[in-house]
């Protein structure tokens, strides 16, 4: 039995941190997850990107009342991926 998390599990347990609600994300936030991990395999690559990007779209996004999914900085996210 392998006791070690997947890349995947390991990015969406940071997305669950940074969210700061809940303990799982919405199903279509993995696919998201996966179009990443297309770009990059490198998990720690992956989390420095969301480390700087994460937070202030979430803190935006909790003041107006919601936390929404990926979908909406999944852009931004690929661009920063692909481009270093």
């Amino acid at each position: 039995m392998n006791s070690e998390p997947s890349a995947r599990e390991c990015i969406a347990q940071y997305v669950v941190s940074i969210r700061q609600s809940g303990v799982f994300l919405p199903y279509d936030d993995y696919n998201v997850i996966d179009q990443w991990l297309n770009i990059s395999q490198d998990v720690d690559r992956i989390v420095t990107v969301l480390s700087e990007l994460l937070p202030p779209y979430f803190d935006a996004k909790r003041q107006k009342g919601f936390l929404p999914g990926l979908k909406g900085i999944s852009r931004k996210v690929e661009k920063k991926l692909s481009s270093s």
